[in-house]
């Protein structure tokens, strides 16, 4: 029996967590790990399943892409996936600074900071806080990485859709998503599918991200609603993985098994899910949906996993890299 003075252990704080909180824990846009070997793939995360064989099949029925169903089809592809697979041991460096800083600052001065970067740039602060002046000049990086005018046409094609294609392709991702999805299983580790109400809240949410910020006019433009919005999404995931990391559930911060909360690699989902899944589902109901189209789908699904936190080099570089993604 342990003596009186001796205090039980207390849960690691996130603030507490550094690249030895769990063995593959590192950023691999940081220099000093250049060069270091693919980490493992997790152990639930990253693995194929055949769950969903027959429904990526329909979706990809009409493009030109053949669907991969064995280990020897995936061969060919076996260095990207590993490569993405890397990725689910990396949270969002970046965003998980700034989620840090809201913890440690006053009630509320955190989430002021960050508001005015996003409403009047990080000049207009004095004296900034390091992760708000990390986070502005990842977003003032995006008119140099990304071509917007295949960003805008993706952006408009979407808007250009009957409400029924997106309806259809994000009521499924919802439903699947909030059960079995990486990001949908962290949220709701968080308490925000605890009840009804939230549930729906959450739900609404969502709809008018992916159907009004994500088809805006000046989608993800510099001082854009849409990029603020996604910048706001972005945090709101790490606040969730903070949460996660704090919680003493061992089914949610099981680390070594799921790699990190709401990983980089799952950042990529958002533009599968809410941006390409829409195109496959009014192909297939009959809609003309050309090669031209998917390719700005998927500059846009690329910028919108930028925003999401993705680190850019991971980014799938095609359509048909996409595909395989998915």
């Amino acid at each position: 029996m342990a003596s009186q003075d001796t205090k039980p252990e207390q849960p690691k704080k996130y603030a507490d967590f550094d690249e030895q909180s769990h063995p593959f824990n590192f950023n691999r846009d940081d220099p000093s790990y250049k060069g270091a070997p693919l980490r493992p793939t997790p152990n639930t995360n990253a693995h194929y399943t055949t769950l969903f064989e027959e429904y990526r099949r329909r979706q990809l029925s009409r493009v030109d892409y053949q669907i991969k169903t064995s280990a020897a089809e995936f061969a060919a592809s076996r260095a990207l996936l590993n490569k993405w697979d890397d990725r689910e041991w990396e949270g969002d460096p970046t965003a998980d600074r700034v989620a840090k800083m809201f913890r440690e600052l006053p009630t509320r001065k955190g989430r002021k900071l960050f508001e005015k970067m996003l409403d009047e740039g990080i000049d207009s602060i004095e004296n900034p806080p390091q992760p708000l002046v990390d986070l502005a000049a990842e977003l003032d990086q995006i008119p140099k990485l990304f071509d917007m005018e295949k960003v805008q046409r993706g952006a408009d094609k979407l808007a250009d859709l009957p409400l029924f294609s997106h309806y259809a392709a994000n009521v499924t991702t919802f439903v699947v998503g909030s059960n079995t999805g990486k990001v949908g299983r962290m949220v709701g580790a968080s308490g925000r599918f605890l009840d009804i109400k939230r549930s729906l809240k959450r739900f609404i949410e969502t709809g008018r991200y992916v159907l009004g910020d994500v088809t805006s006019a000046n989608v993800f433009q510099v001082g854009s609603d849409s990029l603020k919005n996604g910048t706001r999404v972005r945090i709101m995931h790490a606040l969730i993985r903070n949460h996660a990391m704090n919680s003493s559930n061992i089914e949610v911060n099981n680390f070594e098994e799921r790699g990190n909360p709401i990983s980089r690699r799952s950042s990529i989902f958002g533009g599968v899910l809410f941006i390409l899944h829409p195109l496959f589902f009014d192909q297939r109901l009959g809609g003309k949906v050309t090669r031209q189209d998917f390719d700005d789908a998927c500059e846009l699904s690329n910028l919108l996993a930028y925003v999401n936190g993705a680190s850019y080099e991971m980014l799938p570089k095609n359509f048909a890299e996409y595909c395989l993604f998915a």
